[in-house]
């Protein structure tokens, strides 16, 4: 099974289907998809013209932040969890399973560390419970700063431009639970403007090791921008 997550940034039905059609011609194509600042009008589109015909939309107070899914296969939707904490927005949490594994798709606050780590702590039984963690955690990860230069750039550009400075609590946090590829897995390919990962697709070690694995395969990459935000899809 070949699964993918990205940020969506809110496109329409036929963006989607044109992203996927160019993916299609590129010799990559997956089983399920993951998305988070969906609309749910994109969700019914690719699910209607598409081979997506099993979907499932977290709605949410802006139907442009909402988190979805699109299956070819039929999956069972375990629990939804909805927080209002920072920025005076909802963020949902969805867990479903789907061959055998439990997967949680979540969107996490995008200005505050310290708001995302609260935000973690109300999913936190939802992250107990699964194998596979995707999402827009919109949290940094210290493997993917090859060196201090690059650090400084990163820096430099967030209070430049007003941002929160570097942390990696909340992927550090997870790091003890879940594999995370590192950057040459990704191949270097970035979510951000800032040249840094913020999104993405991990493992539970747990599951890993009784499936006999020892990390995760990265079959493929590509970005794709959206509004001036890079939507990372991997495929694993």
């Amino acid at each position: 099974m070949k699964i993918s997550s990205f940020n969506t940034y809110h496109i329409r039905g036929i963006e989607m289907m044109n992203l996927l059609g160019e993916l299609q011609n590129n010799g990559i194509e997956f089983d399920i998809i993951f998305v988070q600042e969906a609309r749910p009008s994109m969700i019914e589109y690719v699910s209607k013209n598409s081979d997506f015909k099993y979907n499932y939309y977290s709605e949410v107070s802006k139907d442009f932040i909402g988190n979805g899914v699109l299956s070819k296969k039929p999956f069972t939707l375990i629990e939804e969890k909805k927080v209002k904490i920072g920025f005076n927005e909802l963020r949902s949490g969805f867990l479903i399973e789907i061959n055998g594994a439990k997967i949680l798709n979540i969107h996490l606050d995008h200005k505050n560390e310290d708001t995302r780590m609260e935000q973690l702590d109300e999913f936190q039984e939802f992250i107990d419970k699964c194998d596979i963690l995707v999402g827009d955690l919109n949290s940094l990860n210290i493997i993917d700063f090859c060196d201090p230069v690059h650090f400084d750039e990163v820096q430099s550009d967030r209070k430049l431009t007003k941002w929160e400075l570097v942390r990696f609590d909340v992927i550090s946090r997870l790091s003890k639970l879940f594999y995370i590829p590192n950057v040459e897995d990704i191949n270097k390919e970035f979510t951000c403007r800032f040249k840094t990962r913020i999104d993405y697709i991990m493992v539970k070690k747990s599951y890993l090791a009784e499936k006999k694995q020892h990390k995760i395969n990265v079959e493929n990459t590509m970005g794709k921008e959206y509004s001036g935000v890079k939507n990372y899809i991997k495929l694993y």
